[in-house]
């Protein structure tokens, strides 16, 4: 017994064809995803990306800062209990910093201690980074 395949079958399903119209991709202007409400944050170049207000998440800025290498690694070391903040010990993410906070934490054989000099609304570039906090261990090695 022979069986025969149906006209189409087995090759899949074939897009519909195009309309001769549309022969040119989509392409959104360069400021498609600004909305009006947006607008304001647009940073003009050579100002400092800092933000100056209430405060910052410590997971956010422990990763803005560099300090860690992603943010699910600075909320890990929040909950560990090992990070303090001005002498208290942070066991949530969400406990704010604020400029003149001083924050440590252990890493490797050492505890990192720096003190908060700005909060930043992304991350950044090391070099840029390393403007959010002063190293204490430094003046305290000098002393």
């Amino acid at each position: 017994m022979v069986t025969r395949r149906l006209p189409g079958a087995g090759r899949g399903r074939r897009a519909p064809p195009r309309h001769p119209c549309r022969h040119r991709a989509f392409r959104p202007s360069p400021n498609w995803r600004i909305t009006p409400r947006a607008a304001p944050r647009i940073k003009q170049k050579g100002t400092p990306h800092l933000v100056y207000g209430q405060g910052l998440r410590i997971d956010k800025w422990l990763w803005f800062a560099r300090l860690t290498k992603s943010r699910s690694a600075a909320q890990h070391l929040c909950e560990s209990r090992y990070l303090r903040l001005d002498g208290r010990v942070i066991d949530r993410a969400s406990a704010l910093v604020r400029a003149g906070s001083v924050v440590s934490f252990p890493h490797n054989d050492e505890v990192v201690v720096v003190r908060v000099e700005g909060l930043a609304d992304a991350r950044r570039p090391y070099v840029e980074a390393s403007r959010l906090y002063t190293d204490l261990r430094q003046t305290a090695a000098a002393g």
